[in-house]
């Protein structure tokens, strides 16, 4: 065994797990945005902060501008606090440390964890099925098609990491379409949630970027595939063509790629967006995952899977200065997952 190779991973395996959450606070106080909106009140979100409640002159909050909606999912969040991205990537990790590929397990913590921050922002699908699960419904049963969400891939870095970590990528990937349709059953979705885990595993193995985006394109399609063919129903976007397009125009302009592909809470919107930026400031972690959450939209999650992945790439990327709520508990997830090194 390489013990310096150990230790790099060791320190990248922390950096996955925080640069997640970085990466879900930074776009907390700005999501579901516009990018005009956060310029105009805010300029550009530059560290955590908490959301700010836009006012007019008497004193009531501003729920419309001249952009569209302005909407206020985390007023009651502190600064360095986190979502529903972070809550599930803390128990998905927990429980792949604890028993490794264990679904049960792995949707027991989901409920725990949905249970003690239910206040933290979970979408629609997913509280349904966690309210099947509550039913007594097993993880095989709970989920539901809800639309396209991104609930599977923003919290899949954790078993990207163990995929890594144990050396059973075929195994992990499995093990990712079952806790993706623990909640979600689009396909999207679901292929959303396997692309995450496989992105993050592909990346600690120190890809180079056009195999990295050509494996994501193939990844894509194959899981799309297995669930159905019927690609007719699908008007509203699939998301390998969404990741061919990242290929095929990787070197285009940002705002180009966020007027193409958005940056709404629809999987083939959001992953691939955070995708392209990823791979657009492949070389400047930090500066990418601020530009990623400033575009608003779903930048929670488009954070959270940047950040995830510029871990992967760079180690510890994020000033280790900035407050983030849970640090010692997701560092304990990425130690644990290190132990099972091999």
């Amino acid at each position: 065994m390489n013990v310096n190779n150990d230790i790099d991973f060791q320190e990248k395996y922390r950096a996955v797990m925080l640069g997640a959450a970085y990466g879900d606070t930074l776009g907390m106080c700005v999501e579901m945005w516009k990018p005009e909106q956060i310029r105009k009140y805010i300029g550009k979100v530059t560290e955590p902060r908490m959301q700010l409640a836009i006012c007019n002159a008497a004193g009531e909050i501003i729920t419309r501008d001249e952009y569209g909606k302005l909407r206020y999912y985390h007023l009651q969040r502190k600064t360095g606090e986190v979502t529903d991205d972070t809550i599930f990537s803390r128990a998905l990790g927990e429980a792949l440390v604890e028993r490794g590929y264990d679904l049960d397990h792995a949707a027991k913590k989901h409920f725990e964890y949905f249970d003690k921050f239910i206040d933290r922002g979970f979408g629609k699908t997913t509280q349904i099925a966690m309210e099947n699960l509550r039913s007594g419904l097993s993880p095989n049963e709970s989920g539901i098609i809800g639309g396209a969400g991104t609930g599977p891939p923003m919290k899949m870095h954790p078993l990207g990491i163990y995929m890594h970590s144990t050396n059973t990528y075929e195994e992990g990937l499995r093990f990712a379409k079952e806790v993706g349709k623990i909640t979600h059953l689009d396909p999207r979705s679901v292929a959303g949630g396997i692309m995450q885990a496989h992105a993050v595993f592909y990346i600690l193995g120190r890809a180079k970027k056009d195999m990295f985006l050509e494996s994501l394109v193939e990844m894509s399609r194959s899981v799309e595939e297995q669930v159905t063919s019927n690609f007719s129903r699908w008007e509203d976007g699939s998301l390998t063509s969404r990741l061919r397009w990242v290929l095929e125009n990787k070197d285009a302009d940002v705002s180009d790629a966020y007027r193409l592909l958005g940056s709404s809470s629809l999987v083939y919107s959001a992953q691939p967006f955070a995708l392209f930026m990823f791979q657009k400031y492949w070389d400047e972690p930090l500066e990418g995952l601020l530009q990623t959450v400033n575009f608003g939209g779903d930048s929670d999650t488009t954070g959270t899977i940047f950040g995830a992945l510029a871990g992967a790439r760079h180690g510890a990327f994020f000033p280790e200065e900035w407050p983030l709520e849970m640090k010692g508990e997701l560092e304990a997830i990425a130690h644990g997952l290190w132990q099972k090194y091999r």
